[in-house]
């Protein structure tokens, strides 16, 4: 039998330590609407260097898992690629919002609109790769825990 190494929480399904990483990913349930909303992503390491580093160890596990490891790193590139992406277009729309506070110029509140779609869009996929890893984070402990 199994020996439980979970996070003592009911409601956890993750091994002890995973919360943090799970918390780390948590966005909120709407996109940002002012500057103390969001924080700027600046991700410049690789950041997939664990999966990387160790495909010589990978043998010992079955195709499937692997599969499901695999698809693991992929949602975690995809988030953070995304939060990366959001991040600029949040940088982007508070500098453009910032430059022409006082406008009333029809264009520009048209362009400073078009930019906070592009921040929507950009929240909307990072919202995707958030739901994505985690119910992949969740197969893969769950495919690990027999080893």
């Amino acid at each position: 039998m199994r020996k439980e190494t979970g996070v003592k929480n009911s409601n956890s399904i993750f091994p002890n330590g995973a919360e943090f990483f799970i918390s780390a990913i948590k966005l909120s349930d709407l996109p940002p609407k002012n500057g103390s909303e969001i924080k700027a992503a600046n991700i410049s390491q690789n950041y997939i260097s664990v999966y990387e580093n160790n495909l010589d160890k990978i043998g010992i596990l079955t195709t499937e898992d692997i599969s499901y490891i695999i698809e693991l790193y992929l949602y975690f590139k995809y988030l953070i690629d995304s939060l990366k992406w959001l991040s600029e277009r949040w940088e982007t729309y508070v500098q453009y919002n910032n430059d022409n506070e006082d406008s009333k110029d029809e264009k520009i509140q048209i362009e400073l609109k078009c930019k906070y779609t592009d921040v929507v869009n950009a929240y909307k996929s990072a919202k995707f790769g958030e739901k994505r890893i985690l119910n992949s984070f969740k197969n893969v402990v769950d495919r690990l825990s027999k080893y």
